[in-house]
């Protein structure tokens, strides 16, 4: 999912909580956005996960889609 896309749906309540993750096949971070049992990593543009290089930067665009308070799981056994 895009974050424009996450952006409307995170307004119309349909997003609970934003994870930093470490990207699975890369060096850098990933966005995961939570919904019930529904996980989602943020998507580019173009297509393939969105890979963020620092903390940050994954920060922003969670705060840009409209969270305040951003989880940051710096363990790489993650299950969903």
């Amino acid at each position: 999912m895009k974050v424009s896309t996450a952006k409307i749906k995170f307004q119309c309540g349909f997003f609970d909580t934003a994870t930093i993750i470490p990207a699975f096949n890369d060096n850098g971070w990933n966005l995961l956005l939570s919904a019930n049992k529904t996980a989602i990593i943020i998507q580019r543009q173009r297509g393939g996960d969105a890979v963020y290089m620092s903390i940050d930067s994954a920060y922003y665009a969670a705060y840009s889609i409209g969270f305040r308070r951003v989880i940051i799981n710096n363990n790489n056994n993650v299950k969903d």
